[in-house]
């Protein structure tokens, strides 16, 4: 048993300072927008329907979205945020 246990803390992610409704309202409005494209785009396929009809590199789109979306979240000074086995996970499958 490490001293972390020991201690009595169970906590795997540091807890953020207030409610979620004040995170969301503190957050920037480009990555929450980018989060919300991603959700359509995997939700509705529109890229594959678009790459479908149209033809052309449509289905790279969400790929790009995800890479603009990490440089986001790299780049804030909160590095709290990063939960690398979830990132090395979606990585690994993606």
């Amino acid at each position: 048993m490490s001293a972390y246990q020991a201690a009595g803390s169970r906590t795997v992610m540091p807890r953020l300072e207030g409610s979620r409704e004040g995170v969301i309202q503190r957050s920037e409005p480009f990555p929450l927008f980018l989060v919300y494209a991603l959700w359509v785009l995997t939700l509705f396929e529109l890229d594959v329907f678009l790459a479908a009809t149209i033809g052309g590199a449509f289905y790279r789109i969400p790929v790009f979205l995800a890479f603009v979306l990490g440089l986001c979240i790299l780049s804030r000074s909160d590095k709290r945020i990063l939960y690398w086995p979830l990132i090395l996970f979606v990585l690994m499958h993606h």
